[in-house]
């Protein structure tokens, strides 16, 4: 198995999460196989992928963060194991791609024939996994799902075969998509459904107003969607009527026990106790093009509020 390969099947285990990915072939695979805003490639800085992931990481408890190392970059920065077993950081899996070699340099050999990480890594309150077969991967990352971390996955892979095309990207834009990208990622967003929706007779005589379904999709589906485009997955939907309804996977749900008597606000403070982050408040019934939310997530603002000037025209 060769590291794109193993990196093939870990994005799509991976999906949204932030990477951050060691210099060299390391992040040159990373970029070909799969290129989005929050991977954050090593330009330079060898070593040091693991420190700035656990860095990330504690910062950002929410989701799993991921590192994509070498075993030539880990041996330069063993040290940053031992920090990262005192901090026990639970959503950090560090993923070593190990051939045993310096490849960006020529191929000289590294330790790892000769020491064992994972020995290094379990002293160091790591939980460790070793895979060297694809279907091997896929089973170690069904199982971290139900695991807290550290983890370290170490995959063994074959030297050479280096196809991968340099990073064309500058490295201040490589950091600005990235920062922009953990801004919406540590977002979350209240939606307010908990209304019938009564002025709409009998569409919602059985369904509440979000879930009426244009084109296929219901409203709220489709402003879900747009949410985790977007990386924002930190999503609570406040239902009322019909609330056996909603059946959206992944999704908080607070149910307004006294939604026929109070107005959106009412329903809003039904969930209070989630305003600890940056919020985005939406309706479940309004549909609005990802220009809107992209222009509110880039504000400057404090408070910031999409107001359509032109309602009546449409």
């Amino acid at each position: 198995m060769i590291r794109k390969d193993a990196m093939e099947i870990a994005m799509e285990e991976i999906g949204e999460q932030p990477i951050i990915s060691a210099n060299g072939y390391i992040s040159r695979d990373l970029f070909n196989v799969l290129d989005k805003k929050n991977n954050f490639y090593m330009i330079g800085s060898m070593g040091l992928a693991s420190s700035i992931g656990l860095g990330v990481a504690l910062k950002n408890t929410k989701k799993k963060i991921f590192v994509f190392d070498g075993d030539g970059n880990i041996l330069m920065n063993l040290g940053s194991l031992i920090t990262i077993g005192i901090t026990k950081p639970k959503n950090l899996v560090h993923i070593i791609f190990d051939n045993s070699s310096h490849e960006s340099t020529g191929g000289q050999p590294t330790a790892t024939n000769k020491i064992q990480l994972s020995k290094i890594a379990k002293s160091a309150n790591f939980k460790v996994f070793q895979t060297k077969t694809k279907k091997q991967v896929v089973n170690i990352f069904q199982k971290i799902k139900l695991i807290s971390g550290p983890i370290m996955i170490i995959i063994k892979i074959e030297k050479g075969k280096i196809t991968s095309k340099r990073i064309n990207i500058e490295p201040t834009k490589i950091k600005n998509r990235f920062m922009d990208s953990l801004k919406n990622w540590c977002m979350k967003a209240i939606f307010i459904a908990a209304g019938q929706g009564s002025r709409l007779g009998k569409l919602t005589k059985d369904l509440p107003k979000s879930l009426i379904k244009i084109n296929g999709k219901s409203i709220i589906e489709r402003q879900i969607l747009l949410l985790r485009e977007n990386n924002i997955d930190d999503i609570i939907i406040v239902t009322g009527y019909k609330k056996e309804k909603f059946t959206f996977k992944n999704i908080d749900y607070i149910y307004n026990p006294n939604f026929l008597n109070c107005e959106q606000a009412g329903s809003l403070m039904t969930a209070r106790s989630k305003f600890d982050d940056e919020i985005l408040i939406m309706f479940g019934d309004i549909l609005f093009d990802e220009i809107i939310l992209q222009q509110i997530l880039d504000s400057k603002g404090n408070i910031v509020i999409a107001i359509d000037k032109d309602w009546k025209k449409s």
